[in-house]
């Protein structure tokens, strides 16, 4: 069994604090390996192994903007302010706003 992933059970606890339990955000391809709530306002920050980054409105219950372009498994992001994340790739760290 692979080990706990830690930002996984905050993904669950997250959406359990910003959404209904009932709804479920579909996207990605491949496993997700981290997720990052970024504002006040809900957003939450995706980053899976099929190299992209999702940014997800829970109020609306969709992706918003979808990311690519890595060329590696993304194995994690944290948020740095409100419209920026920190992208951890491959052998690179990048520093990404996510706003239009």
């Amino acid at each position: 069994m692979p080990p706990c992933n830690c930002n996984l059970v905050r993904f669950a606890c997250l959406l359990a604090m910003v959404v209904r339990p009932s709804i479920t955000l579909r996207g990605h391809s491949g496993r997700i390996r981290a997720i990052v709530e970024v504002g006040d306002n809900g957003t939450l920050v995706t980053a899976s192994a099929d190299q992209k980054v999702r940014v997800w409105s829970p109020s609306e219950s969709r992706c918003i903007r979808t990311i690519s372009g890595f060329g590696a498994e993304i194995y994690d992001i944290d948020a740095v302010n409100d419209s920026t994340v920190v992208v951890v790739y491959e052998k690179c760290v990048q520093v990404l706003g996510i706003t239009g």
